[in-house]
């Protein structure tokens, strides 16, 4: 399989991987920003910020002009309503309410600054030429920079934290029938040549259906 890296009008970067095995189609968006694009005080906002903005689709080859027009449509006019978004923000227990994540999401919701994967069963030709319809009227919000800003590498993302580290911490909420536990450390970047194979592990163990989860369901 050969990848083609093409850029539309936007400057959106796009990657395609043409593979005609089976008629189906996959496509990944990712914004370059990550946790380098939190303030130092407050690790974990651009994830909160942007998390919306990661998009995927995955749809039959027949499928696929409807699915990219719904695609471009949830990217550049999403529905965030205003009650969701407050029970998301209070379920993050250290966010700062003078920390505008709206303007992280500006900062950063950019085409030229993010990333597109297509790989499936599709031709190149027609396949710039529906995302240049689709996603070529994507702009940076009023205001910005006519570049994308720099992601800022001169400190580790997570140092903040660190004191932290260790800890135990325990948020009780009488009531509840299900408990949710999350274990974490810092992990490789996405260009080492361990993330992959890392991932795959990662999922064997923990995910749904994976060893860990089958050994912990099984003890209730």
């Amino acid at each position: 399989m050969l990848t083609d890296l093409v850029e539309l009008s936007n400057g959106l970067r796009v990657y395609l991987v043409e593979d005609h095995t089976v008629p189906l189609l996959r496509g990944s968006l990712l914004i370059r920003a990550g946790q380098w694009a939190s303030p130092p005080d407050k690790v974990g906002l651009a994830s909160a910020a942007l998390n919306s903005l990661t998009l995927d689709f995955f749809c039959s080859s027949e499928d696929v002009q409807t699915v990219v027009q719904l695609f471009a449509e949830v990217l550049m006019s999403p529905a965030m309503p205003d009650d969701r978004l407050q029970l998301y923000k209070d379920q993050m227990c250290d966010t700062n309410p003078a920390v505008d994540d709206g303007a992280v999401a500006n900062d950063w919701e950019r085409p030229d600054a993010a990333v597109l994967g297509v790989v499936g069963d599709f031709s190149p030709l027609d396949m710039v030429s529906l995302l240049e319809r689709q996603l070529g009227a994507w702009h940076p919000a009023p205001g910005q920079p006519h570049t994308p800003r720099k992601v800022q590498q001169n400190a580790e993302p997570l140092a903040p934290a660190a004191k932290h580290a260790g800890l135990l911490y325990v948020v009780d909420r009488p009531g509840l029938a299900q408990a949710s536990v999350v274990v974490a450390e810092p992990g490789v970047r996405l260009e080492e040549p361990d993330s992959y194979p890392l991932e795959v592990l990662s999922t064997a163990f923990n995910s749904f259906g994976g060893q860990l989860f089958d050994q912990v369901s099984g003890m209730a």
